[in-house]
């Protein structure tokens, strides 16, 4: 894992040191940017978005807890204190750092704080995939739902419960796998711009169905294939490629 960093030091020196010894110690940390202020830092995190920030505490200016406004809320980085001074890991442990180096910074204590500073980060990164991958999860049993035109008005129904739709001159026949069926007054065409999103592929100029509901699909010069509900529909020449193309990411 590598991860980006910014040094915030008003010490050029220390700047220089800090980098070398990184470069040397731990290759994993790659830094981004410096600066010497909580002024000059503020753009500059925003600008590159570290993993992890080196801070200095006392600096002209403003001191480097200035940097958190009174808090870490919102913070996205970790952050590792630099500092000559003892007495203020209180105020960097108050505001969750990941790691407090006294100057002047010895290889030892650098490798051993930012190893530690990585598990947090490894961390951090799998909890958010986790909770993407749920999030995902979540989106994909939720219950897609579509509104039908009928005569007294509109219909909802639940996407995943049409099996298939057929043309009938200007109407639209729609069958459900409870077995019922549904005349709709729109075309075919407006059915599959409806439908394209929800995993239905046009197959012949008379027929949309549901690539969920696929039994078995036979090719051969006359291609056709059977839906879950027994029907047995033929496959257009023309529309074959596109059905075969979709049937391998279903």
């Amino acid at each position: 894992m590598h991860i980006n960093a910014v040094i915030v030091d008003d010490e050029r020196k220390g700047r220089e040191l800090l980098t070398h010894l990184l470069g040397l110690y731990c290759p994993a940390v790659r830094v981004v940017a410096d600066c010497s202020s909580v002024a000059e830092a503020v753009p500059i995190i925003e600008q590159h978005g570290p993993d992890l920030v080196f801070l200095d505490v006392e600096m002209p200016g403003a001191s480097g807890f200035e940097l958190f406004g009174g808090n870490n809320k919102g913070v996205t980085f970790e952050t590792i204190f630099t500092t000559a001074h003892s007495h203020y890991a209180v105020d960097a442990f108050n505001v969750n750092a990941s790691g407090y180096l006294l100057k002047p910074v010895v290889p030892e204590a650098l490798v051993k704080t930012v190893t530690k500073t990585l598990e947090r980060i490894a961390h951090k990164r799998n909890s958010q995939t986790h909770d993407l991958l749920l999030e995902q999860v979540k989106k994909a049993n939720e219950v897609k739902r579509i509104g039908i035109p009928t005569l007294s008005g509109v219909t909802f129904v639940e996407v995943d419960k049409i099996i298939r739709c057929e043309a009938s001159s200007n109407y639209t026949m729609v069958y459900f796998t409870e077995g019922n069926k549904m005349v709709v007054s729109r075309t075919l065409k407006e059915f599959e711009a409806i439908l394209s999103p929800y995993h239905f592929c046009r197959i012949h100029k008379s027929h949309i169905i549901s690539l969920r509901h696929i039994a078995s699909y036979h090719k051969g010069e006359s291609g056709s294939l059977i839906l879950t509900d027994g029907t047995t529909l033929p496959v257009g020449s023309q529309m074959r490629p596109a059905l075969e193309r979709q049937l391998k990411i279903i």
